[in-house]
């Protein structure tokens, strides 16, 4: 696999002029210092294997994330930066980053651990996102993607829901480092867009974007329909 692009974060532990919690808890203080830096690494470098009959995700191009409230992220979508509380915060070409009120979890079509959610064997649900959702005289079908702790590992699956029945998770990747979330970005093509990965890495965390074309489970979808 050739190398590719990835975000890291780095948290306040590994910043020399880390600012005190309180700092990080106010809103207007989340932006200071933060700032995307060139680094590429392999997926195995990454801890990152890549289930053998997903031949359709790829490790993308991205940039580092540094900035001293860093270790409060909790997920990555492209451009933007979802902290613990809620609060949003979206990279300009300046690499300035800016709050964005309007712009919230669930907007981000982020499914939190308490949502309903398929069992993966021996598994702990951590959370999901929505990938693709339509709604129809036979009711809601949707296409998410989710992150679960099994087995030494963490693993993201991707599942379908009709009429709130769920499939069996189907494994695209695993990690031995612990991911917080999964996010999804669509791309014009409605059966392809971008998994983006936040994974602890020791002092640091990563937000690994990846190129995905699930046209195979979009058309399972809309068998169901």
């Amino acid at each position: 696999m050739a190398a590719a692009s990835v975000l890291v974060a780095c948290p306040a532990a590994a910043q020399s002029a880390a600012p005190a919690q309180a700092a990080c808890a106010a809103t207007a203080s989340r932006a200071a210092g933060l700032k995307f830096v060139p680094l590429s690494e392999s997926l195995s470098e990454l801890s990152i294997s890549v289930a053998g009959s997903q031949d359709r995700l790829k490790l993308a191009h991205a940039a580092l994330l540094q900035g001293p409230c860093a270790s409060d992220a909790a997920a990555t979508r492209m451009s933007l930066v979802l902290f613990k509380d809620g609060t949003v915060f979206a990279a300009h070409a300046n690499d300035r980053f800016s709050h964005s009120p309007n712009l919230t979890g669930q907007k981000l079509g982020i499914h939190p651990a308490g949502d309903p959610h398929p069992a993966l064997p021996q598994g702990r649900f951590i959370m999901a996102s929505q990938v693709d959702k339509a709604r129809t005289a036979a009711g809601e079908h949707a296409l998410d993607v989710g992150v679960w702790q099994a087995n030494g590992a963490y693993v993201v699956a991707a599942y379908t829901q009709h009429a709130g029945v769920f499939s069996a998770p189907v494994e695209l990747l695993r990690s031995t480092q612990p991911i917080r979330s999964v996010t999804y970005f669509p791309s014009p093509d409605s059966n392809s867009g971008t998994l983006g990965l936040l994974a602890d890495r020791g002092d640091s965390l990563a937000s690994i974007n990846l190129d995905w074309n699930h046209e195979a489970l979009s058309r399972t979808l809309r068998a169901q329909k």
